[in-house]
C-alpha cells in the first residue's frame, strides 16, 4: 500500500510540474549590433548531454544559407536529420532575419511536446553567422529548473539578449522595428 501511495504521489508531482510548465514561454528579445553588409543569421536550438534535441527558433528566411551554421548542422546530422527540412515542425519556428542595429522578439514554449525545457537537463545554444563575416557558436545557456530569465550582453552579433519567463495569457509577440 505504501509503495502504491508513493507511486501515486510521484505521478501527481510529475503532472503538477508538467501543468506548471504548460502555458509558459521564454520571451527572447535579441538586439543586434550595428553593422553593414548582409544581415547576420541566428539559430536557437536545444541540446542535452546526448546532443541536439530540436530547433527552437531561426532568424533567417533564406534557407540556402541554413547549412552555413555549421555547429547546428553538424549536431542535427548526428541526431539523424539529413537536411533542415527533415526536422518536424521547423517551418513553424522560422522568422525574418534581424537587420543591423534592430531588435526582434520571439516566444519559445517551455513545454515542447513531451519536453519541458526547464527541467534542468537542457541548455539553449545560439549560433550566429554572417556571409563573409564572423561565426559565433559558443553561446550556451543552461536551462535549470530555477531559471527566471536574465540579460546577456556582448556576444558576437548580439549586442544584448533579454530572456523572460512569462505566462501565455500575458505574453504577446513584440517585434521592434
Amino acid at each position: 500500500m505504501i509503495k502504491l501511495l508513493g507511486a501515486i504521489c510521484c505521478v501527481c508531482l510529475s503532472l503538477t510540474a508538467l501543468s506548471a510548465a504548460d502555458g509558459k514561454y521564454l520571451h527572447l528579445t535579441l538586439d543586434v549590433v550595428k553593422g553593414s553588409g548582409d544581415d547576420p543569421m541566428f539559430v536557437i536550438f536545444l541540446e542535452n548531454k546526448k546532443g541536439f534535441v530540436k530547433t527552437l527558433y531561426w532568424f533567417s528566411r533564406d534557407d540556402k544559407w541554413f547549412e552555413d551554421l555549421t555547429l547546428w548542422e553538424k549536431k542535427r546530422k548526428k541526431a539523424g536529420y539529413k537536411t533542415w527540412k527533415d526536422e518536424p515542425g521547423i517551418d513553424a519556428v522560422i522568422g525574418p532575419t534581424i537587420a543591423w542595429g534592430k531588435s526582434k522578439s520571439c516566444k519559445i514554449p517551455i513545454q515542447q511536446g513531451k519536453i519541458n525545457i526547464l527541467d534542468g537537463t537542457y541548455r539553449m545554444r545560439i549560433e550566429q553567422r554572417k556571409d563573409k563575416g564572423g561565426h559565433y557558436k559558443n553561446f550556451k545557456l543552461p536551462l535549470k529548473t530555477t531559471f527566471k530569465g536574465g540579460t546577456l550582453e556582448n556576444n558576437g552579433y548580439i549586442k544584448k539578449i533579454e530572456i523572460k519567463v512569462k505566462e501565455a495569457s500575458k505574453t504577446k509577440d513584440v517585434v521592434k522595428k
